[in-house]
């Protein structure tokens, strides 16, 4: 390997690296289609048997076996979608047996809590004022705000604390007041005085829980009493309060119903696996004649995908590698055997400085007007920053200015164009001599005078 090549730890610009490759779109375009065109043609050409028994397919042989092929993808797609769909129903259905109260209860050791309530009705513009309070009351404590207190103070879930409660309403009998009135005194008949009876429960695993759900529920009802139905004319009575332990069969039946859609979901998801288990894909010997294999549009498709990628990757990964292994800057004597025209300013910043001065000076001397040094280079960054503010701070009859890629920035070549003179900062093992060739090609054709470079380490 010449003494061109740096053998030490290279950086690499990204930004330098991603102009590189854009450079070359071309070749990495025509590398790709021509991978897309190999992949698929080989995917043609090996996908059926070149031996010499044989036989055409022929297009009625084709249209039969694309037919089937459709219609495999269409069942294997709705197969894979209805289990996903199965599989999220289990994932809920876990999660709501984990959660549900009414479920953990024991029915035949039930707790209960339940108060009883008498009303009074005695007015209504209703034709039915007894229904109408008795859906005011369930329809408001069911959905109230206190629900979520509830749940709270339980550490549960609205949806599993409207699992143990309920409301339940009925009226008693009534005799009819036209009847009472045909006495001997003659009194004209009474209006209807409705009653309604209501009881409002709940359940839990322990009449400590029953009690609590029990207390919120009643909260929920005296704020609904406080604010009365708009024509109807009641009054309501606490008639008995009681808690304790009881045997629901309407709740094991509940959870036994609960259990068996579970159960049935499971079923549902294995008949699936089945289904799956059961679709096959279809031969090509079911449907050709010996010694012919069918290829699909979508393993054509595929296979040139395939080359297309392969194509940009193994172009691209050539330029990568001709990035990396490019030639950079080791050491200042080669940098000055391929670049003897070009006056060194040296490597540290007070030769630099007194350079630029002295090579500034005599480029004034022969006649060339110069106010305005542009400081480019391979070091790059805040580094360079740094050295075009040590020149200003050092040289203030000079103004200096920096640009990062007077190659491939049309911010910076719009300096280059502005600027008087060029100074050029490298870096040993990081500037590249291809890219330094190019700095140099554009200040000569700019008709430029650079003042020289420094190589620094």
């Amino acid at each position: 390997m010449n003494g061109y090549y740096n053998e030490d730890e290279v950086e690499i610009n990204i930004k330098d690296l991603i102009s590189f490759l854009l450079k070359r779109w071309v070749i990495i375009l025509i590398a790709a289609i021509v991978g897309c065109v190999l992949g698929a043609g080989y995917k043609y050409t090996s996908g059926k048997d070149d031996s010499a028994g044989k036989v055409e397919i022929s297009e009625e042989e084709q249209a039969k076996f694309d037919e089937a092929m459709e219609f495999y993808e269409i069942q294997n797609d709705g197969v894979s979608r209805n289990y996903s769909l199965a599989q999220d129903l289990i994932t809920k259905q876990t999660e709501y047996m984990n959660g549900s109260i009414m479920l953990q209860i024991d029915p035949y050791h039930v707790a209960y809590s339940q108060k009883d309530y008498q009303f009074e009705i005695e007015g209504s513009d209703y034709k039915n004022p007894s229904n109408t309070i008795g859906e005011y009351f369930k329809e408001g404590i069911t959905y109230g705000d206190k629900i979520g207190d509830i749940a709270k103070s339980i550490g549960s879930e609205d949806m599993y604390v409207r699992e143990l409660f309920g409301i339940s309403y009925w009226s008693p009998a009534l005799i009819d007041p036209a009847e009472a009135s045909e006495t001997d005194t003659g009194a004209a008949a009474p209006e209807y005085t409705y009653v309604l009876n209501m009881t409002v429960y709940s359940y839990g695993t322990d009449t400590e829980m029953s009690e609590k759900i029990l207390s919120g529920l009643i909260e929920e009802f005296d704020a609904l009493d406080k604010k009365g139905i708009s024509g109807i004319k009641y009054t309501v009575t606490e008639i008995d309060e009681t808690s304790g332990y009881t045997v629901d069969l309407g709740l094991r039946d509940k959870q036994q119903t609960v259990l068996q859609r579970g159960a049935e979901v499971y079923n549902y998801i294995n008949n699936i696996r089945n289904s799956n288990a059961n679709l096959a894909e279809p031969k090509s010997e079911d449907y050709f004649e010996a010694g012919t294999e069918p290829v699909s549009k979508k393993d054509i498709l595929k296979f040139g995908l395939i080359g297309l990628l392969a194509g940009i990757f193994i172009s691209a990964g050539i330029y990568v590698l001709m990035y990396v292994m490019g030639p950079k800057i080791a050491t200042v004597t080669q940098f000055e055997a391929n670049y003897p025209k070009v006056r060194l300013l040296g490597s540290k910043d007070n030769m630099i400085t007194v350079n630029v001065s002295n090579y500034a000076g005599q480029s004034k001397a022969e006649g060339k007007d110069i106010k305005k040094i542009l400081v480019i280079g391979g070091i790059g960054g805040e580094a360079l920053t740094e050295k075009t503010e040590m020149l200003s701070k050092a040289l203030k009859e000079y103004e200096f200015i920096t640009a990062e890629d007077v190659v491939m920035d049309s911010d910076s070549r719009e300096k280059l164009l502005s600027c008087d003179a060029i100074v050029m900062i490298e870096q040993k093992g990081v500037s590249r001599y291809d890219y330094i060739s190019q700095e140099l090609e554009l200040i000569g054709n700019m008709k430029k005078t650079l003042i020289g470079a420094a190589v620094v380490e």
